[in-house]
């Protein structure tokens, strides 16, 4: 599958011998493939499409990236939140607190805090170098194999990224060291 420059999405390989054009797709931003296809518009709504022509996802909006998993698939919206849906669920990998597979997206639920601080009550602290710690805490004790964490400074810019770190999925618990030292007398946000 490739994205071109003119915002239209194409197809080869398998069911397609040359390069194909995905017919009611335009404006697209992003794209991300597998055993299903989604598209990204300009507008943020997304489209899906397996053999066939593509359909609106209806319950997502403003969404900013799509991850396509073995049964199952990953959207963030441009707030942060993230939502996930799959046919398979049986250890609640989909992350809604529940082992009950889903095809409709549902919002992934996991609390991240350093160490006690929230938005409302944020935290006061002089470690330059503090440890992020979280807890998925839903009623089917989701584990995540990968996480990645970012420190924003007030204006929503990127200080400090964690990229993707794999984790045990036999733990519901972790922590990340932010690498670089952060600028003292300054509101951070974590994500």
């Amino acid at each position: 599958m490739a994205l071109k420059k003119d915002g239209s999405v194409a197809v080869w390989g398998e069911n397609y011998a040359t390069l194909t054009p995905v017919s009611g797709l335009s404006r697209i931003r992003g794209i991300a493939g597998g055993s299903s296809n989604y598209a990204i518009t300009g507008d943020g709504s997304v489209w899906n499409w397996t053999n066939g022509a593509p359909v609106q996802v209806a319950e997502l909006s403003e969404i900013d990236a799509v991850a396509v998993g073995t049964n199952y698939t990953v959207a963030s919206k441009v707030d942060g939140s993230v939502y996930a849906w799959g046919s398979v669920n049986t250890f609640g990998q989909l992350g809604d607190g529940t082992t009950v597979a889903h095809a409709t997206p549902a919002l992934v639920q996991v609390t991240l805090t350093y160490p006690l601080g929230s938005q409302s009550a944020p935290e006061e602290s002089n470690v330059s170098n503090p440890v992020i710690r979280w807890t998925q805490e839903d009623a089917a004790l989701t584990n995540f194999a990968m996480y990645q964490v970012q420190v924003l400074d007030a204006s929503g810019a990127v200080v400090v990224d964690s990229g993707e770190v794999n984790q045990p999925l036999t733990s519901n618990v972790n922590a990340w060291t932010v690498s670089t030292p952060l600028p003292t007398g300054q509101a951070f946000q974590v994500l």
